[in-house]
């Protein structure tokens, strides 16, 4: 099943356009036309900005008065692969730990979770967790 329409424009969505790519045969027409008038970037542009807030490594170089045209990275990860392991992290809380305003979490909207995750459901999933 492939729809494309055009949805309607927001200030920040000008021509906006949105493809339902995958068939989902279990859900129900209203929950399909539903998700399909809800597709946007909105979400999308909330995420960019929570990241950049919450992780100072994300933060755009400082200008320095010392020096013409030069910027300090000051908080910058050493180890690149720092950053991945932490937006693996983030993804992780956002979509299965942290509620909405209607107390569901992105992975409970999508039928794939029954309640949200603990911290410890993340970092021990089906085991016992260790207590010191």
């Amino acid at each position: 099943m492939a729809l494309d329409a055009p949805t309607p424009h927001g200030l920040n969505e000008a021509n906006k356009a949105v493809s339902w790519l995958t068939a989902r045969d279990s859900e129900n027409e209203d929950r399909k036309a539903d998700m399909f008038l809800n597709a946007g970037i909105t979400r999308i542009d909330n995420v960019f900005m929570t990241t950049r807030r919450l992780f100072s490594a994300l933060e755009r170089p400082i200008g320095t008065s010392s020096s013409h045209n030069t910027v300090w990275h000051g908080y910058a990860p050493y180890n690149p692969q720092m950053l991945g392991k932490y937006l693996t992290i983030f993804r992780a809380v956002s979509n299965f730990i942290l509620t909405g305003d209607d107390g569901r979490t992105p992975a409970m909207r999508l039928g794939l979770e029954r309640k949200p995750l603990t911290f410890e459901d993340l970092l021990w999933p089906g085991q016992c967790i260790p207590r010191s």
